[in-house]
């Protein structure tokens, strides 16, 4: 089967394989570095840029780590996201904040149980 876009063959079947599980307190800056070089070279192995998803403490841990990096380092290819929960929940903060004094809470309550979150 041809890959009409590109003229050549489509590749093989995905898998999924499980990557062995790093023993150490995933709080420690030298976890998540450990963890950054081994997707690194992972990455560097076959020829992908690295995306790696973090929770918000964790992804600030790696943030700081990279930006103190130097520039030649692999490290800087790395693109670094926020999980999608956290993503939520600040969004949603940060539309309560903006509509304090506004009776959405008080709208919302009429919905939802008083502290339901």
């Amino acid at each position: 089967m041809k890959n009409v876009l590109k003229g050549n063959e489509f590749p093989r079947t995905s898998s999924v394989v499980f990557l062995p599980v790093i023993d150490l307190d995933p709080s420690d800056m030298s976890c998540v570095y450990s963890t950054l070089f081994f997707v690194s070279d992972q990455a560097k192995r076959y020829g992908t840029t690295p995306i790696l998803t973090f929770d918000q403490p964790l992804r600030w841990k790696a943030v700081t780590i990279v930006e103190s990096e130097p520039e030649a380092c692999d490290l800087k290819r790395f693109v670094l996201r926020i999980g999608v929960f956290h993503l939520q929940m600040s969004f949603l903060g940060s539309i309560g904040y903006l509509m304090a004094g506004s009776s959405l809470e008080d709208v919302l309550e009429l919905v939802y149980a008083k502290n339901a979150c």
